[in-house]
């Protein structure tokens, strides 16, 4: 009998829109390659699952949060590596065999996560970290540079911090990589004790990353490996709220209260002079600033 690969698939379902996603375009090619997947619902999605999917779903009666769901995952799991993906991700067959293919790669190397290339409608950047998350990569979040650029986009105009320096085509060992779509070595992931669920969105994948490092466990980028992401934002108006309140708890953990109250203080002035410059774009921001 052929081998299973030594994978599980966890992914966390909130919205409809995009537990519907997932099982019309990453579910084929998943259950073709019969890898197992697990489930774990955060929203009312039941009714969208068949009984003979061979889905382990797990509907949870109280939304704590993406960590949590992914901690709930990923505790069931046995196999040595968990995928974990959102629930807006396309995983293709191609991804997914290679992904297979380089397991033993992942396992020989001792890479306690391994992300990849992700391609989204606003990015075609690789979005990993070169350098651990720190304060002065939120300043430039916050600073004239993205924001004179956001005056001539199409969207948001949000643009990550020095993405452009990444090279494409360069696989390496970084200290950070894209959340949307990552590989967890399980047994390292746990003795992390997993996700922190303070976070109940964003900011869980970056604090996992920094805790990883400090404990000398290697993060690794395989650009060879492509997938996409939505980029929907499941939280709705809320996002933003639940944005600021990570990154001040992220801050208070990691680098101190009083980094905290000076960056609160810096993108507190920074969105009161981007509301006055462009008004039609922007202005709701502060009032999220505020409830974090």
């Amino acid at each position: 009998m052929e081998k299973r690969a030594d994978v599980r698939i966890v992914t966390v379902f909130y919205s409809r829109e995009n537990a519907e996603y997932f099982l019309s375009f990453s579910f084929p090619a998943i259950r073709k390659l019969k890898i197992p997947l697990t489930v774990v619902d955060n929203g009312d999605n039941s009714k969208l699952i068949d009984s003979d999917s061979g889905i382990d779903y797990i509907k949870n009666s109280v939304n704590k949060g993406y960590g949590s769901g992914a901690n709930i995952g990923i505790a069931e799991a046995k196999e040595e590596f968990v995928l974990l993906a959102n629930d807006d991700t396309l995983l293709s067959e191609k991804f997914l065999c290679r992904l297979i293919e380089n397991l033993s790669f992942y396992s020989k190397s001792d890479y306690a996560i391994v992300g990849f290339r992700i391609i989204s409608k606003h990015s075609q950047k690789a979005g990993i970290h070169m350098i651990p998350y720190n304060p002065f990569i939120i300043l430039y979040h916050f600073s004239v540079i993205p924001f004179m650029l956001s005056l001539f986009s199409r969207g948001s105009g949000y643009i990550g911090a020095l993405e452009s320096i990444h090279a494409k085509k360069s696989s390496k060992e970084v200290k950070g990589v894209n959340g949307s779509v990552m590989l967890l070595n399980r047994e390292k992931f746990n003795s992390l004790l997993g996700f922190d669920e303070e976070y109940f969105l964003t900011y869980e994948e970056t604090d996992l990353f920094i805790r990883a490092l400090k404990m000398s466990m290697k993060i690794y980028y395989d650009s060879a490996l492509t997938a996409k992401h939505k980029h929907s934002l499941t939280s709705g108006s809320k996002s933003l709220e639940y944005s600021f309140s990570s990154m001040m708890i992220f801050l208070r953990k990691h680098y101190g209260k009083l980094w905290s109250i000076f960056i609160y203080a810096w993108i507190y002035l920074y969105l009161i002079l981007k509301k006055a410059v462009n008004r039609r774009k922007h202005g709701n921001e502060i009032e999220f600033l505020k409830k974090s």
